[in-house]
């Protein structure tokens, strides 16, 4: 799942969201030091990744994401945007924008390799 948006637009919050649902009791904060973070729940596993930091094709390749995205875990990239669509194939993307009375407009697509 690729999530994108400006900065403070909810994108951790959402990810927060998700990995609750999915059974995590973890406490889930933003990876954006780590770049990557994993949460287990019984047989469910999750990644929970941040690109903000990162920066060009070299670093992107140097993480490894290609396993994690072909794999079987749920994975949740924020700023997902970096990410080529080629790479990531099928996926489901949220799109995150401020409204301007300062809720969100969320738009949610099923993309295809």
């Amino acid at each position: 799942m690729l999530l994108i948006g400006p900065l403070g637009a909810g994108k951790t919050v959402l990810a927060k969201g998700i990995a609750r649902g999915l059974g995590i009791r973890d406490e889930v904060v933003s990876p954006t030091y780590t770049i990557v973070s994993e949460y287990r729940a019984g047989n469910t596993h999750v990644y929970h990744v941040d690109l903000y930091r990162i920066e060009g094709r070299d670093q992107l390749e140097n993480l490894g994401l290609d396993d994690l995205l072909r794999g079987d875990a749920v994975v949740i990239v924020e700023w997902g945007e970096k990410l080529d669509p080629r790479v990531v194939g099928p996926c489901t993307r949220v799109t995150i924008g401020m409204a301007g009375d300062g809720g969100r407009d969320i738009l949610v697509e099923e993309t295809r390799a």
